[in-house]
């Protein structure tokens, strides 16, 4: 599933030019030319700490702050225990190396807070379902569910947190060069879903309006694809309503009571 389905990278500027980056860049070349000759093993433990989670977030290509934290951490180590063990004596690059530790501790404020942006969306279309109800959200975004449905206390029965694997399916129909293994997963995806859909019927079902990529946008028809399975569109028709839709979701309300089915294959929530 990974090596078909990792998609959506980012774009190179938003990878390597984001405040973090130039942090490393800032204290790696600090170390170049004033700490070449460091041989203290906690410091030269963490400087390739310090590359290897740059390659790291080099090599999945997303740019996320959190891929980017452990490479900032060890950075910063490294530059502290240099600092302290006394590998530079000079005045100005010891200012210098205490600057970019403050720096280092104000990159929190540089970034700001965690906000889910659209998180609105999807929490008026649940505003109405009773805790312990479990809900689906077909989508290829995890923020439509995460941490509302937590926060909400209605059940997660799916085996997914997100259908995040969906973009790489949109992008080869899209262009023509799907491959027998990525047909191979469209078909697993949709029969789960229809199987913890039928395990716990949801109270509510949302499901993604469109699925868009920052690097190439292209549209995909999020519910044609869940309806290609015969009886996920059974189940819906027999058992929800279609409510009035939001900007970027689909909302289905389950408006009779669903046995749920009891099979060995049904995902175990706890």
């Amino acid at each position: 599933m990974i090596r078909v389905g990792y998609y959506g990278y980012a774009a190179w500027l938003d990878v390597l030019l984001a405040p973090w980056t130039l942090l490393w860049a800032l204290m790696a070349t600090w170390f170049c030319l004033y700490g070449r000759r460091q041989g203290d093993p906690l410091v030269q433990t963490l400087l390739i700490t310090a590359l290897g989670f740059a390659f790291a977030y080099v090599a999945q290509m997303k740019g996320w702050a959190y891929h980017a934290l452990p490479t900032a951490g060890a950075f910063a180590l490294a530059l502290g225990f240099a600092l302290v063990g006394g590998l530079q004596q000079r005045f100005m690059p010891k200012m210098l190396g205490y600057a970019m530790l403050v720096l280092a501790m104000a990159m929190p404020l540089i970034v700001g807070p965690y906000s889910n942006a659209q998180r609105s969306e999807a929490d008026r279309a649940l505003a109405t379902v009773p805790s312990g109800q479990p809900v689906q959200i077909l989508g290829a975004d995890p923020l439509w569910a995460w941490p509302l449905v937590e926060e909400r206390h209605l059940p997660w029965h799916s085996r997914l947190y997100t259908y995040w694997m969906l973009p790489a399916i949109a992008h080869a129909e899209s262009t023509g060069t799907s491959t027998p293994q990525l047909r191979i997963l469209s078909g697993r995806i949709l029969e789960e879903a229809a199987l913890d859909m039928h395990c716990a019927p949801p109270a509510a079902i949302l499901i993604e309006r469109q699925v868009r990529y920052a690097s190439q946008p292209i549209p995909f028809d999020m519910r044609a694809f869940f309806l290609r399975r015969p009886d996920i569109r059974a189940f819906l028709a027999d058992n929800y309503q279609e409510m009035p839709q939001t900007p970027s979701l689909y909302v289905y309300r389950r408006v009779r009571a669903v046995t749920p089915l009891a099979l060995a294959a049904c995902p175990k929530v706890y």
